[in-house]
């Protein structure tokens, strides 16, 4: 996989430290698998994992140069960190060990379903986005109709 536990949890998304390990190793896997690499092409993806080195910029962002053009990118490891939080929120996964809430001041109220779809698909759309960039520059086409558009409902 592109990214791990720590990863995710070490990138800034509210997810809490009381969530099963396998439920967000069940999400990344599910982002990597049915999103990233259908839409990067198996020959890219393995590419990419077998010379992460090579692939530094496109992992983990920065400016890509394409001849004159100069590109930047926010990386994968970004793109599949937004993914797979969408996807843990968009499985009516807890984010916290009391479940999904929203701060309003001292106290906490438990968000709602839409709430919490609405925040998840704001994180598949970055995901998306994050990865389109990294398609366009390898001039990948993104209009395949079984790949997943922004706005669209991972699961």
């Amino acid at each position: 996989m592109l990214i791990d536990n720590d990863f995710i949890l070490q990138f800034g998304l509210p997810i809490s430290d009381e969530i099963a390990t396998e439920k967000i190793e069940r999400a990344i896997f599910t982002a990597e698998n049915i999103i990233i690499k259908p839409r990067l092409g198996w020959r890219l993806y393995a590419d990419i994992t077998e010379n992460p080195t090579q692939y530094e910029t496109v992992l983990n962002g920065g400016l890509l140069l394409e001849g004159d053009k100069r590109i930047y990118v926010a990386g994968l490891k970004a793109a599949e960190a937004h993914l797979a939080f969408s996807v843990l929120l968009g499985d009516n996964v807890n984010s916290t060990a009391f479940g999904s809430v929203m701060k309003t001041d001292d106290y906490s109220t438990h968000a709602g379903e839409d709430r919490i779809r609405r925040v998840a698909m704001t994180h598949n759309e970055i995901g998306l986005e994050y990865l389109n960039e990294i398609t366009e520059y390898y001039h990948i086409p993104n209009t395949d109709k079984h790949l997943p558009n922004v706005g669209e409902e991972l699961i």
